[in-house]
């Protein structure tokens, strides 16, 4: 190409002088055009070779918004490459502990204690979670056993003092007699602990002791309804009583010298003893009776009684031989009447004095 235009410019032909570069095979480039061109070169650097890639604003932004050096995550400088622990991004760290005690082990995290029995739960390998309140005095520890599952809580409030381990149940657990092996089981679980009692409930006992003698169980449960006789009895439509009553005789004119009476109930059954020394001064028209009875006696022969002994005693017959008192019947109300061997009922009472009567039996209540 210079040669061509050397020799136009011999021949006196014209040259064009531009000022800017291109590819013009007949025109030359002024010396300022030069320079300016070569003012505008990349000088060369040992060890780095030119690219045709352009650096652009965007990758000068990127620079200048970069994380400088000198800042720092948790006192760790951005210098190069960091690890960054679950502490440093506020999470629970994750440890594994071989032969350590439960006890020690209080900062927040997820553990897998291996061959640690010392203040363990259960068996020698255990995962652990370990939770802490806001003020730091609240810590509590999950232990989950490994293999089976169990799962076991307890906490420490304050102190050094932990509270015993807690087993949580399952859903698919089924407990044994082994399941129970401290304190007791209270009554609303099935058991004796006796944590409350409704009224009339029996209370059974807890391996150890007998049946509480201030417990009842009612006659609905096949029991007795109370802790005395007397009251088991009257729950059983059987009340049991005892004490003394009167006795009298229905002549018109008698004077008592001594009398007494006694009688035992239990249910409708009253059974009854008589004694009576007197003296009769006018036995009246009417059939020779004895009255006072405790308890009003059922209508028709339900009774039975035996004459003990009857002194100077002989009754007065509606006819026939006067004789003396055989036995005793009762036809209801709060009298017995006497009737001879013959079994006549119009019987009266003779007159005499020191007449006595004793007598023991049976009737049925009203």
């Amino acid at each position: 190409m210079g040669e061509a235009i050397i020799s136009r410019i011999l021949e006196n032909t014209d040259v064009s002088v531009v000022q800017e570069t291109g590819i013009s095979t007949t025109d030359v480039m002024s010396q300022k055009a030069v320079t300016d061109e070569l003012n505008n070169k990349v000088d060369k650097v040992d060890g780095k070779g030119l690219s045709s890639e352009d650096f652009t604003a965007e990758d000068k932004e990127k620079l200048d918004n970069a994380v400088p050096q000198t800042r720092t995550i948790n006192s760790k400088q951005l210098t190069d490459y960091i690890v960054l622990t679950a502490t440093d991004i506020g999470a629970a760290p994750y440890e594994i502990h071989s032969s350590a005690d439960f006890n020690d082990i209080t900062t927040p995290g997820i553990y897998t204690m291996c061959s640690s029995t010392t203040n363990s739960p259960s068996g020698s390998h255990n995962g652990l979670i370990v939770l802490k309140s806001n003020t730091g005095n609240y810590v509590e520890q999950i232990a989950i056993e490994e293999g089976n599952g169990q799962i076991y809580v307890r906490y420490l409030n304050g102190g050094s003092t932990w509270s015993d381990w807690e087993q949580i149940s399952l859903s698919n657990h089924t407990h044994s007699a082994e399941d129970i092996n401290t304190g007791t089981l209270s009554v609303s679980r099935g058991g004796t602990g006796q944590t409350s009692l409704t009224s009339g409930a029996i209370l059974l006992g807890n391996g150890s002791s007998a049946i509480s003698t201030t417990s009842i169980l009612p006659v609905a449960k096949g029991g007795t309804g109370s802790a005395s006789q007397s009251g088991a009895l009257n729950n059983l439509g059987l009340p049991k009583e005892s004490g003394n009553w009167t006795p009298s005789i229905n002549a018109s004119g008698v004077s008592y010298q001594s009398r007494s009476g006694y009688y035992h109930r239990i249910g409708n059954m009253v059974y009854i003893f008589c004694y009576l020394l007197m003296n009769i001064t006018n036995a009246g028209s009417d059939y020779a009776k004895i009255s006072g009875l405790p308890f009003s006696a059922h209508t028709g022969l339900k009774a039975g009684f035996e004459l003990i002994d009857t002194g100077n005693l002989a009754m007065i017959p509606a006819g026939g031989t006067t004789s003396h008192a055989s036995f005793i019947n009762s036809w209801g109300g709060t009298s017995i009447g006497i009737r001879t061997a013959d079994g006549a009922v119009a019987q009266k009472w003779s007159t005499g004095n020191n007449r006595y009567l004793s007598f023991s039996g049976w009737y049925v209540k009203a």
